[in-house]
Parts: C-alpha cells; sequence; structure tokens
C-alpha cells in the first residue's frame, strides 16, 4: 500500500511543470514613412525629404509634387504637418500664416503598404521692395506626423531662391547727325542683372511723323542670366 503513495508527487510534479510554458512571440506590421524627390536629376527616396524649387522670379509662384511613399508592411496613417522653423507657411486644413512664401495642399489619409500619395507644394518667391536685393534664400522645415508606422514623424525641407527679373536698358539711343541715304549703326548693352535667363524683345517703332521707317533693329536677344548682350540698332534717313 506504500508504493502507489510514492508515485502521487511525481505525477503532480509533471502535471504543474507542463503548465509552465512561455506565450508565443505576436508580431505587429507597421508602415514606413518614405518621401521621394529628385536632386540633382536623382530621384531619391529616404526617411527625411529635401524639396528645392531653385531660382524663381519674384511674385512668381513654382509648384512641385510632394510625394509621400509607405514602404512599410501595413498601412500607415497621415495625421498632420507641423512647422518647425522658417517663411510663413499655409497648410490646407491646418496652418495659415499671413502672406505665405510656402504652401501645402493636405489632407489626413491612409496610405496602403507599397503606394504612394502626391500633395501639390508651392513656392511663392516674395517680392523685395530693396531694389539692390538681387536674390534671397527661402526655406521652412516642417514634420509629417503620422500612426501605425517605424517613426512617429518624417522631416521636410522646402526651400528656393528668390531673384530679381530685372533687365537694365538705356531709355535713349542717340545716333547723332546721319546724312540722308547713310546707313549708322549703334550697339546697345543690355545687362540682365537676375540669375535668370531672359528673353529681350523690342515692340514695333512707331512715330506721329513717319520717322520709325528710317530705323530697324534684332527683334529678340537671348540672355543667359547675370551677363551682358549687345544688341544693334539701326538708322538710314531717306528724307528730311
Amino acid at each position: 500500500m506504500k508504493k502507489p503513495r510514492a508515485l502521487l508527487p511525481v505525477a503532480l510534479a509533471l502535471t504543474v511543470g507542463a503548465c509552465h510554458c512561455d506565450p508565443p512571440p505576436t508580431t505587429s506590421k507597421v508602415g514606413e514613412l518614405n518621401f521621394v524627390y529628385d536632386k540633382d536629376g536623382i530621384t531619391i527616396t529616404a526617411a527625411d525629404g529635401d524639396y528645392d524649387f531653385g531660382k524663381v522670379a519674384m511674385g512668381v509662384r513654382k509648384t512641385l509634387k510632394l510625394t509621400l511613399e509607405n514602404r512599410g508592411e501595413a498601412a500607415l496613417e497621415l495625421v498632420a504637418i507641423d512647422k518647425v522653423d522658417g517663411d510663413a507657411l499655409k497648410v490646407e486644413g491646418g496652418i495659415d500664416e499671413p502672406s505665405p512664401v510656402f504652401t501645402v495642399g493636405f489632407s489626413a489619409m491612409r496610405i496602403a503598404a507599397g503606394s504612394s500619395v502626391d500633395f501639390d507644394a508651392s513656392f511663392d518667391a516674395p517680392l523685395e521692395t530693396d531694389p539692390l536685393v538681387r536674390t534671397k534664400d527661402h526655406q521652412v522645415q516642417l514634420l509629417v506626423r503620422v500612426d501605425n508606422a517605424s517613426a512617429a514623424a518624417g522631416a521636410v525641407v522646402l526651400h528656393g531662391t528668390a531673384v530679381s527679373g530685372q533687365c537694365n536698358v538705356p531709355d535713349t539711343l542717340d545716333f547723332g547727325a546721319v546724312q540722308i541715304g547713310e546707313t549708322f549703326k549703334r550697339g546697345l548693352t543690355i545687362e540682365n542683372l537676375s540669375p535668370l535667363p531672359a528673353a529681350a524683345r523690342a515692340g514695333a517703332i512707331t512715330s506721329n511723323s513717319g520717322d520709325d521707317h528710317n530705323f530697324s533693329y534684332a527683334a529678340e536677344i537671348q540672355d543667359g542670366g547675370q551677363g551682358e548682350r549687345r544688341a544693334d540698332a539701326r538708322v538710314q534717313p531717306g528724307r528730311l
């Protein structure tokens, strides 16, 4: 009768030992926010975005595509865009600062795994009251906040250079005294003070006395930016 009793603790020990098992590991898939942008002609995909508007004439707007891509294994949620620092900004449905230099179209949405969305980002190159200011750099730093992603936010920089589109041309071109029937040519220098390329065009020469028939000129002059070009104007008096 004593032997069966000796087996009871062993059976209990086996039963209790079988209950001490670790729970199976759990895995949760998340999204991964990336930005797609061009730099020096190369398309880059990275966790942070750098969008360069380049040189834009003052008073002109330029728009780029702000591309957000989800490279994760699950959908992520776009929550909002926050401003960190920089020029005046407007974000649709959010930030609305006076006289915005940068404007971003945005709406909260879900981006499926392997998918991307595009928003318009615009740079309005401000006019400068000081005529001596030929170029001025502008930028704004942003955070794009997301949920269910490997990182809580992605950093974005928008930047561009506002440039003056001013060209200097002479107000008066004096040919002096030219004999009837003779042709006299005089050159004039057109100076492009802007880093942007420019095309100078002259309108029709007119007068009340008909003297416009005695003058001719090159119709168009191309300039590559920050340089000078010479144009020729001719006078050939045909009558008094």
